[in-house]
């Protein structure tokens, strides 16, 4: 998502993919990679930590958090969010596929909110980019 290569990623994701973001927008396969390819959005970076992966026959799913730093084309300036995600996956055609991502913003005054995580402080990008 963050080198915007489309073709992997068409690849990468089923074709019944259901995506939601953060802002309760609900994206499919073919819109989250027209979004991508016509940089309406372009995510800078994503940092996952506390990740969780569990495999069960043919499905395997993941959840965690995350610090994301992304760019709305209808929008100046940079959107930086700390978020938790699950996202399910199938093994199909012999590669796993993403079907479902859910992601949902983790407000600072939320109870089990985390201080001592590094966040990404806005306009900075993370040492390893």
């Amino acid at each position: 998502m963050t080198h915007r290569d489309t073709t992997m990623l068409s690849g990468l994701l089923a074709d019944s993919l259901v995506y939601i973001h953060s802002s309760g927008v609900i994206d499919n396969k073919t819109s989250f990679l027209k979004d991508i390819a016509s940089g309406r959005i372009i995510y800078l970076f994503i940092l996952t930590e506390k990740v969780t992966a569990s495999i069960d026959g043919n499905y395997a799913w993941i959840y965690g958090r995350a610090n994301v730093r992304f760019k709305l084309a209808t929008m100046t300036g940079n959107i930086d969010q700390y978020i938790s995600f699950v996202e399910v996956y199938q093994h199909k055609r012999y590669q796993w596929q993403l079907v479902l991502c859910h992601n949902a913003r983790i407000e600072s005054n939320a109870p089990y909110f985390n201080n001592s995580v590094p966040q990404v402080i806005p306009g900075e990008v993370p040492s390893i980019y």
